[in-house]
């Protein structure tokens, strides 16, 4: 189950090492690239606030669904299809926050697992940030 957090953390730093650089997409793609990591950023944000209050984040589930369908569209032609689509399967893959915050609630020792979700909201929200800054 905490597979699900090294997931989301992987994407992250993927996708910081591969726009490191200059990129080959347009102004607008970049601004949408940007604003769905924000989102993916307050949504990781959301899950890591909702354990430390005892909550389960209902609905989170559905947003990185969509969030990890609409990251190959973006990223390709920065990216090879296969990279793009295989940053999209692994977000995914890590969709079921839902599940995740009732096991993390279940243990006493969570805030490693917590500082490391806290982590990948962090580093797709500065992403989103350089990518906003690049000319």
């Amino acid at each position: 189950m905490f597979d699900i957090i090294e997931n989301v953390l992987k994407v992250a730093t993927s996708l910081l090492d591969l726009f490191k650089g200059a990129s080959a997409l347009s102004r607008e793609r970049m601004d949408k690239l940007a604003d769905l990591l924000q989102r993916i950023s307050e949504t990781l944000s959301a899950v890591s606030a909702s354990v430390r209050t005892g909550h389960i984040p209902h609905g989170e589930c559905g947003k990185l669904i969509t969030y990890s369908e609409e990251l190959p569209k973006l990223i390709k032609g920065h990216v090879t299809d296969q990279k793009a689509d295989e940053l999209g399967d692994l977000l995914r893959s890590s969709y079921a926050v839902e599940r995740l915050a009732g096991a993390l609630a279940a243990i006493e020792d969570r805030d490693p697992h917590l500082a490391k979700l806290d982590e990948a909201a962090g580093k797709f929200s500065a992403l989103s940030h350089i990518l906003r800054a690049k000319a």
